[in-house]
């Protein structure tokens, strides 16, 4: 077990010591109704300033600044069956917060209840109830209640009539059901901020392919591979669940099917195989099949698959770069270099395969300096817009020994994602390295934070790991 630094005790008996001028030992519950000083509060370390609300709301139990202090503590150990409990105290005595509605929405949803999430989240009002709304709505689709989710939109929209995404979601879930009444949701969006431009226009196209022939399967599946680009994995998946049943002979929709379940954390191996069995020929049932045995270990029989690819669409570059990933993992390096260099001829405008070969020469330390440094400006020039293709450039720079310009590439990468996990983590990693702890400590925790937000478990996992290193 890591000892406590010596500077860290002395802190805590001075928290203990200013405890005790603050609310006494005796009878902290009584000197806390007493207490009169929140400047000399905020001056305790902060599990000790939980305790202190935690004796003040057995006196004062309608208090609620006291209990949000005491859910903040719960929130921030990520104890949520705690938190439950408090929070249900708290709402008896009315005294939570809406801020504290919406983490105690989060912890019903996160241990599984969902319905009783989406209940709490309704009580919440004020400033937080676009987040109350936006939670309500994603809840309401993952338990597939989606005429439920519209009317939570609708109510939305008549309070909040001028917010661009509320329209934008309105549009994706009316995609499921009501296509034709899409197209105006997406144009109100588009109007209101224009980064949903691309959206508009891309669905404009889609709902004339959908009108020509409503009851088309291959029109729904473009519908869902849309929506799938779009990280709208729930509906793209009803979508798909729809279609196999409406449709099962039809290789492709079980195929994104199973892509979506894997979005959305499932087993997509069943739904993979059905669409093999149907259509051996598949193009995505092939490609994602070959995904999914490199995700799993077993690159041998992925080459399978991309081999089989590269002979059916000798065309496309991707194959060329698949064939080679599938190699490398069976330890021919050699062999992978040569597909990977094949791709970039057929295709040099292509950014997936100069970011495979960067990759590559990092993953086996080959042609570092020589492929990879080239590959990755070349990538940063294809996609400059992309924050990724820095975090690379900064990878092989710090390969290479050269330090300062790697920070100075993800520093470019934070320019265009300031909250991107994988720049804050690697760029929290190299201060660690660099000794620079104060800094490592700023930017692991955000990249933690971040990552926990947006569900990527080994980004905040890696950075929880790099925090307990920091003396």
């Amino acid at each position: 077990m890591k000892k406590k630094p010596l500077v860290g005790r002395f802190q805590i008996l001075a928290d203990a010591f200013l405890l005790m001028a603050v609310i006494g030992l005796l009878n902290p519950a009584i000197q806390a109704r007493e207490t009169k000083s929140p400047a000399l509060l905020e001056k305790l370390n902060p599990l000790i300033r939980a305790d202190y609300y935690r004796a003040l709301v057995h006196i004062e139990p309608w208090h609620t600044e006291a209990w949000d202090w005491i859910l903040t503590d719960d929130a921030g150990r990520e104890d949520w069956q705690v938190y439950i409990r408090d929070g249900e105290t708290a709402i008896r005595w009315q005294a939570i917060s809406n801020r504290g509605l919406l983490l105690m929405g989060d912890s019903y949803a996160l241990t599984g209840d969902k319905e009783k999430a989406v209940d709490t989240w309704r009580k919440v009002s004020g400033a937080e109830m676009d987040e109350s709304q936006k939670r309500i709505v994603k809840t309401q689709c993952e338990l597939r209640d989606y005429a439920g989710a519209l009317e939570t939109l609708d109510s939305w929209i008549e309070r909040s009539s001028n917010d661009a995404n509320i329209y934008y979601q309105k549009g994706v879930l009316l995609a499921l059901d009501h296509p034709a009444e899409a197209n105006a949701f997406f144009e109100k969006a588009a109007i209101l901020d224009k980064s949903y431009e691309a959206q508009y226009q891309a669905w404009q196209k889609m709902a004339e392919f959908i009108q020509a022939d409503p009851d088309d399967g291959y029109a729904r599946i473009q519908t869902g591979r849309m929506l799938l680009n779009w990280g709208q994995v729930d509906i793209s998946r009803e979508i798909f669940s729809r279609l196999v049943k409406q449709k099962p002979e039809y290789a492709e929709a079980w195929a994104f099917l199973g892509e979506a379940q894997r979005q959305l954390g499932e087993d997509e191996l069943a739904a993979l195989e059905k669409a093999i069995e149907l259509d051996p020929r598949s193009v995505s049932a092939q490609s994602l099949m070959g995904m999914y045995w490199l995700r799993h270990n077993d690159p041998q029989e992925a080459e399978n698959y991309f081999r089989r690819l590269s002979v059916q669409e000798p065309q496309q570059a991707v194959w060329q770069a698949q064939w080679g990933e599938s190699l490398a993992r069976q330890g021919q390096p050699a062999y992978a270099m040569v597909h990977y260099q094949q791709a970039l001829e057929m295709e040099p405008g292509n950014p997936d395969c100069w970011r495979m070969m960067v990759q590559f020469c990092l993953d086996y330390s080959i042609e570092v300096r020589r492929i990879g440094l080239p590959a990755a400006r070349r990538l940063v020039v294809l996609t400059p817009a992309d924050p990724l293709v820095y975090d690379l450039h900064g990878q092989v720079l710090w390969a290479l020994g050269d330090g300062d310009n790697a920070i100075s590439a993800f520093q470019r990468g934070l320019t265009v994602d300031p909250g991107n996990p994988i720049l804050l983590l690697d760029m929290g990693e190299f201060s660690l390295n660099k000794a620079n702890y104060a800094d490592a400590f700023i930017y692991l925790t955000r990249a933690a934070s971040n990552a926990r937000q947006s569900g990527q478990k080994n980004i905040y996992t890696r950075a929880q790991a790099l925090l307990d290193q920091l003396p």
